[in-house]
C-alpha cells in the first residue's frame, strides 16, 4: 500500500522535474540556436575572406589571389576550406588544399543575394559547415578600385566553410552539461519533496498515532484541532465522531443495565413466590398462588421481550412510504387503547382528517405507543386529543393528553429506554418502552418528534411528516 508521504514525494519530485526538463530543453535550444548563429556567423565571414581575394582581370581571367601565411586555416593542415566555380564556363577556378583531389563539385542553383548555409562530409570523415554565394568576380585588388571601360563582370560561385568538429564537440558538452544538472536537479528535488512531504504529514502521523493510543470508548479528550486546516478538519470530525460513538455507547450500557434490572426483577419475584410456595407443597392455594403470579410475570416477561425486539426494528428497518389517510388510523388504534383500559374512562377527541406520506408500518408503531402512552397515564376521566394539519410541504400531528404529574426535567429524559417517572410510572404491566419505541421509530422514518409541557400541564407530542 502507497504511503501519502511517497505519493506526495513521488508526485512532487515528478512534477519539478518535468518542469526542469522543460526549462532545461528549452534553455538548451536557446544556447545551441545561439551557438550555432554564432558559428554560422564565423562561417558567413570565412565566405567573404575568399570572396575578398577572388579577381578577374582586364582579359576576364579569373583568379583567387591568397596567401596561406594570411590564410593559414585554409591550409592542408588547417580547418577551412573554399571552391570558386565560374558559373558560366561551369568550372573550377580554385579549390583550397583540403578539396584538392576531391571530385565534389555542388551544384549550386541558388539565386543571388544572401549567402546559402549547407552541410558538407569530407573523404575522412569530419563535416564541414559551408557558406555559399552567386556573385561577380571582384575587379581589381578591392572593391575600390575603378572599373575599366568595356569590363565585363563575370559571375562566379565562392563557397566557403571551416570544420563542424568544435561546434559538434560544444553543443554535446552543453547536452551533457543539461542532462548532468537536470539529474542533479531532479535529485533535489526529490529530497526537498520528501522533507518537505515527511513535514507536510508529521501531523497526520501524530494524529493516528493519538488515535492509536487508547480505545474510542475510553478516551477522556479531544484529538488536537491546532495543526493544519486539512488536518484540523480531520481532527474536528473524529471529535465529533468520537462523541457520537461514546454517546451510542453509552446508550447502549445504560439500555443493557436497565434492561438485566427490568428482566431481573420480575424473575427475582418469581423465584421468591416460587420459593415461599415450596415450603408448603400441600398448601394448594399456596401453590395455586405462586402458579398464577409466575403465569403473570412470564406475561410481562413477553411484553417486555416484544418490547425490546420492537424497538430493534424500528432502529434497524426501513419501509417505502406511501400515502395513509389519518382518519381510520387513528379509529383504529383508540378503539385499541380503549378496550386495554376501560377502566380509566377518557375522551378521545381528534380532528385527523389530513392524509400524510410515511412508511405504513414504521407510522402505526410510532402513533400507536402515543395513543397508549396517553391512555395509560392520562389521569382518569380526562380527555386525549389529537389533530392533523397539512399544507403543501407538511402534515403535522400532535397528540396531547393532561400530565399533572410531570415536571419540565421529565420531558428531556422520557424518551430513555425504561425510563418511569417514580410517583406514576411505576405500573407493572409497562416495561417503560412504549416512548422509546416512538423516538426510534420516528427517528427511522427521519421524523423529528418533540414533546412539550406548557403552563397548564398538558403534555403534547408533535411530529413533522414531509411530502414527497
Amino acid at each position: 500500500m502507497t504511503t501519502l508521504r511517497a505519493k506526495v514525494t513521488r508526485d512532487v519530485a515528478l512534477g519539478v522535474g518535468l518542469c526542469a526538463a522543460l526549462g532545461l530543453v528549452v534553455l538548451y535550444l536557446i544556447l545551441r540556436a545561439m551557438f550555432l548563429a554564432h558559428f554560422d556567423d564565423e562561417v558567413r565571414e570565412d565566405l567573404r575572406s575568399i570572396a575578398n581575394v577572388t579577381n578577374v582581370s582586364l582579359d576576364g581571367k579569373i583568379g583567387v589571389y591568397w596567401n596561406t601565411d594570411v590564410l593559414t586555416d585554409f591550409g592542408m593542415h588547417g580547418d577551412k576550406l573554399f571552391i570558386v566555380l565560374n558559373r558560366e564556363a561551369n568550372d573550377t577556378i580554385e579549390v583550397s588544399p583540403l578539396l584538392e583531389g576531391s571530385d565534389w563539385r555542388p551544384s549550386f542553383a541558388h539565386p543571388r543575394g544572401r549567402p546559402v548555409l549547407l552541410d558538407h562530409t569530407l573523404a575522412d570523415g569530419r563535416r564541414f559547415r559551408l557558406a555559399g554565394q552567386r556573385m561577380d568576380a571582384q575587379w581589381g585588388w578591392d572593391e575600390n578600385t575603378p572599373t575599366p571601360a568595356g569590363f565585363k563582370d563575370v559571375e562566379v560561385v565562392v563557397i566557403a566553410g571551416r570544420d563542424a568538429a568544435p561546434l559538434d564537440t560544444a553543443l554535446q558538452h552543453l547536452a551533457t552539461l543539461f542532462v548532468t544538472v537536470g539529474l542533479a536537479f531532479t535529485l533535489l528535488a526529490g529530497l526537498v519533496a520528501y522533507w518537505a512531504a515527511r513535514r507536510g504529514v508529521a501531523p497526520l502521523s501524530r494524529l493516528t498515532a493519538d488515535l492509536e493510543v487508547s480505545p474510542i470508548e475510553q478516551r477522556t479528550r479531544e484529538f488536537d484541532t491546532s495543526g493544519p486546516t486539512e488536518v484540523g478538519l480531520v481532527a474536528g470530525a473524529l471529535n465529533r465522531q468520537v462523541g457520537r460513538i461514546q454517546m451510542a455507547l453509552a446508550r447502549e450500557r445504560r439500555f443493557l443495565a436497565d434492561a438485566a434490572h427490568e428482566l431481573n426483577t420480575p424473575l427475582a419475584e418469581m423465584r421468591t413466590v416460587n420459593d415461599v410456595a415450596l415450603l408448603r407443597p400441600d398448601d394448594l392455594p399456596r401453590l395455586q398462588h405462586a402458579a398464577e403470579v409466575t403465569r403473570e410475570v412470564a406475561l410481562r416477561l413477553g411484553d417486555t421481550l416484544r418490547a425490546l425486539f420492537a424497538l430493534s426494528r424500528g432502529e434497524s428497518g426501513r419501509e417505502l412510504p406511501q400515502w395513509i389517510e389519518l382518519a381510520s388510523l387513528f379509529d383504529e388504534l383508540w378503539a385499541a387503547a380503549s378496550a386495554r383500559y376501560p377502566q380509566r374512562n377518557l375522551r378521545f377527541v381528534y380532528d385527523v382528517d389530513a392524509t400524510c406520506y410515511a412508511p405504513p408500518l414504521l407510522l402505526r408503531g410510532l402513533l400507536k405507543n402515543l395513543v397508549d402512552n396517553a391512555a395509560a397515564y392520562a389521569p382518569p376521566g380526562s380527555e386525549v386529543r389529537a389533530a392533523s394539519r397539512e399544507d403543501a410541504r407538511v402534515t403535522t400531528i400532535t397528540i396531547e393528553n393532561s400530565a399533572p404529574e410531570l415536571g419540565a426535567e421529565d420531558v428531556v429524559q422520557m424518551f430513555e429506554p425504561f425510563w418511569r417517572k417514580d410517583s406514576a410510572r411505576t405500573a407493572r404491566d409497562h416495561a417503560g418502552l412504549g416512548l422509546a419505541l416512538a423516538r426510534s421509530y420516528a427517528d427511522a422514518m427521519n421524523v423529528e418528534l418533540e414533546a412539550l409541557l406548557d403552563a397548564e400541564q398538558v403534555l403534547r407530542f408533535t411530529m413533522r411528516l414531509p411530502h414527497p
